[in-house]
């Protein structure tokens, strides 16, 4: 794993593969590099560098000021630290791939199931309780919300939100390391 600094002097791991024209890969949400090693397999041609996001392996913690620009400055990092011009994001690492963009033109952008909603495609009734329980510090409580009405949890909607929460929980006190 090599490592560069983001923005905010934070370290950003990732791992490189392959010879070709640099490729950046950004996780979803729960998965690190090494969940792509049989996608960066699949690429020939590609020199691939999968980062692992905050709070993920090698890399620095999310921190009090972690948002969806902190995502977009470690990206732009990675591909600056290994000369890419092309970024592949999956889940919410499409959406802060997309967030890049914004700041730097890429030869190539390519998302897989990024984080957003077009047109009302994702109900978003639950965000002004999930802002308020981010304002009151209550992170956790705002991720098991998240967890449990945006329906990407590994268990159904229906269950009780205490098991979400304990997701949460062990999610954020395991680190994202298998």
């Amino acid at each position: 794993m090599d490592v560069t600094r983001s923005a905010d002097g934070t370290a950003i791991s990732y791992s490189s593969n392959g010879e070709g024209p640099g490729l950046v890969v950004v996780p979803g949400n729960n998965r690190r590099a090494h969940h792509y090693d049989a996608f960066v397999q699949a690429l020939p041609g590609y020199r691939t560098h999968v980062l692992d996001r905050r709070g993920r392996g090698a890399s620095g913690p999310q921190g009090a000021a972690y948002s969806i620009d902190r995502e977009a400055d470690d990206i732009l990092a990675v591909a600056a630290a290994t000369g890419s011009a092309l970024v592949f994001g999956h889940s919410y690492g499409g959406l802060g791939a997309l967030h890049a963009a914004l700041r730097r033109r890429f030869d190539g952008l390519v998302v897989y199931e990024p984080g957003v909603s077009l047109g009302g495609s994702f109900d978003v009734s639950w965000l002004p309780e999930f802002n308020r329980r981010i304002a009151a510090g209550r992170r956790r409580a705002a991720m098991a919300l998240f967890l449990k009405r945006s329906r990407l949890a590994p268990v159904p909607d229906t269950v009780p939100m205490v098991v979400h929460t304990s997701l949460t929980s062990f999610w954020t006190t395991h680190r994202i390391d298998g």
